[in-house]
């Protein structure tokens, strides 16, 4: 690669990093609409409304079909992601909503509350890792400019960045949604990719078989997304649970890969292979998610301290990969 275009590649990661810092920061720290706690179908069904939240106190209950949003039919609502943002409201504001149970007709007021602590801290721990990632993969760029390393770290983040919330996008707002989910689909396949070739390309890493059969299944999926755009909303949402299934079969995948590659190094090279930093990041970032389970699923009572922004610590994982890669440079 020469100087030019490597210069110019510098300057479009470093260019597209800030423009999806400035787009996730707003679309984190900027949204004041209030909580629900409650979780639609794409049809507006209620599938999830918890006994203390406040559509339980309006009088609705999982299993009611949503007819009519302050008069508003369903049906008329547009290409939204779950919510029109004009139908939300701030904290202490309220809608009123007609639903469908068994034949029936019931009419409540639904009262938005202010967002739990827990809540805000995913939200913004999610930005904080994401980002991480996104400009962790910039200074792969400007550390290890010849590194084939980090040309696909670079792209990762710039995957987890496209992923990130953004603004509220009015009808557009469904598009970006699903540009979101094709970008997550995206990171979890590069990442896989990232250990197939580190430090050590695996044995079928470079065949044009392993190289289709990784980006195939994408291909199938984000067509899948289009399907939903145009045919809404028969099949909006229709394709998520096959995504997320593909998500969590490249994370295993790339799990293996990691396994496979740390098992192969010999220990007299794990420092100069970069993989003592990929390891020490992997372990700081399971730590924390294992502080935030332990707080969240087996002792919800206690509120941790802190335990919220556990999730945080995922961002050592891409920090430990810029290590690795710049480790794995200087002895290349």
């Amino acid at each position: 690669m020469n100087s030019a275009s490597g210069n110019g590649r510098k300057v479009f990661y470093l260019v597209a990093a800030t423009i999806l810092t400035v787009l996730g920061g707003v679309g984190v720290f900027g949204n004041d609409q209030g909580y629900t706690n409650a979780l639609y179908q794409p049809d507006y069904t209620i599938v999830y409304a918890p006994p203390d939240g406040v559509l339980a106190e309006a009088g609705f209950q999982a299993g009611d079909s949503v007819l009519t949003v302050e008069g508003i039919p369903v049906t008329e609502l547009g290409m939204y992601s779950r919510w029109p943002r004009e139908l939300s409201r701030r904290p202490g504001e309220s809608i009123t909503m007609v639903v469908d149970r068994d034949g029936e007709q019931v009419t409540g007021e639904i009262v938005y509350r202010d967002p739990p602590a827990s809540s805000r801290a995913m939200q913004a721990g999610g930005l904080v890792v994401f980002l991480v990632f996104t400009w962790v993969g910039v200074a792969a760029l400007f550390a290890a400019p010849s590194s084939p390393h980090a040309h696909r770290l670079a792209l990762m983040g710039l995957a987890a960045g496209l992923a990130v919330q953004f603004p509220y996008a009015g009808s557009w707002n469904g598009l970006v949604e699903h540009v979101h989910m094709a970008a997550m689909l995206l990171w979890t396949i590069l990442f896989f990719r990232f250990f197939l070739f580190f430090p050590r390309a695996k044995g079928a890493a470079r065949a044009h078989f392993t190289t289709l059969a990784s980006y195939l299944p994408w291909a199938v999926a984000v067509g899948c997304l289009v399907v939903e755009l145009i045919f809404h909303p028969r099949f909006y949402h229709t394709f998520g649970f096959f995504i997320g299934l593909l998500m969590f079969a490249y994370l295993i995948l790339a799990v293996v890969a990691f396994i496979h590659g740390w098992v192969k190094t010999p220990r007299a090279e794990m420092a100069s292979s970069g993989m003592g930093w990929v390891l020490a990041g992997m372990a700081l970032a399971i730590a924390g998610i294992l502080f935030w389970m332990t707080d969240a699923l087996l002792m919800p009572s206690l509120d941790i301290p802190g335990s919220g922004w556990a999730v945080t610590l995922m961002a050592a994982i891409p920090v430990g990969l810029l290590m690795g890669v710049r480790r794995a440079a200087l002895r290349e």
